[in-house]
């Protein structure tokens, strides 16, 4: 699967050239690869990150940095680049923190239970609130991924690949506007549903009738619609969140 999702005739050097100096275009062309860094913090890591951890910070960071750095003597293509500086990135900051947690040292009482009675309790309260929210973040990251494995595997009959789903999502706000109700019809109408899963493919002509959306709308964005009518309609309580929009109207 190719990184490089651009639909326009602007090469990926250029692209990368002109964020160098433009601050717009620059948030523009990372906005357009969250994917990209997304799949290349789980090549670095094996695991999935989202945007509560620290990692998915860093990786951001990474690419923004493989911007400034990235020639084209270099020798190498920038998403090649740019892969391996968010992974080396990442491999030094998982150093830092073992290294940094190896010097720490639990304090006797903590491990004991005794406390000083003269002692501010308050301390100890704030650490052990911070484990439980390391460890729910840590759940909740476990969650995430065993769903997002559920439906990778729903989409690969389709054939859809998760990680394409970020290029292939609406960005303009009228484009958006239509994918949602598109989207909402698929979640309301079972009749539809069970017809695209039976076919997988969807069906534009019955998803358009009633509607004024031209029809170029969901046959370029076919892969976000059906994506999204899955995640709707399975038990993906967390990817659901980003689709909360949709219930909503």
């Amino acid at each position: 699967m190719g990184m490089n999702m651009y639909e326009n005739d602007i090469s990926e050097q250029d692209k990368v050239i002109q964020a160098k100096t433009d601050p717009d275009i620059r948030n523009k062309f990372i906005d357009e690869n969250m994917a990209f860094v997304l799949k290349s913090a789980y090549y670095a890591l094996n695991r999935y990150v989202d945007d509560h951890d620290e990692e998915w910070s860093t990786a951001l960071l990474a690419f923004n940095e493989a911007i400034d750095a990235w020639s084209e003597e270099g020798g190498s293509g920038f998403y090649s680049f740019a892969q391996l500086v968010i992974k080396r990135r990442l491999l030094n900051q998982i150093r830092t923190t073992q290294r940094y947690r190896n010097e720490i040292q639990t304090e006797p009482q903590v491990l004991e239970g005794d406390m000083d009675q003269e002692e501010d309790p308050t301390a100890f309260q704030m650490e052990v609130r911070s484990s439980v929210a390391a460890l729910s973040a840590e759940n909740r990251n476990q969650r995430l991924a065993d769903e997002i494995d559920a439906l990778e595997e729903a989409l690969a009959w389709y054939p859809i690949d998760f990680f394409d789903l970020e290029h292939a999502s609406p960005k303009a706000g009228k484009t958006k506007e239509a994918c949602t109700m598109l989207i909402l019809k698929l979640y309301r109408n079972k009749e539809l549903y069970r017809k695209m899963r039976e076919s997988k493919s969807l069906p534009v002509k019955e998803l358009l009738q009633g509607t004024k959306i031209h029809k170029k709308i969901p046959e370029r964005h076919r892969r976000f619609i059906i994506a999204s009518a899955e995640i709707l309609h399975g038990d993906y309580p967390i990817l659901q969140e980003y689709l909360r929009y949709v219930k909503e109207l």
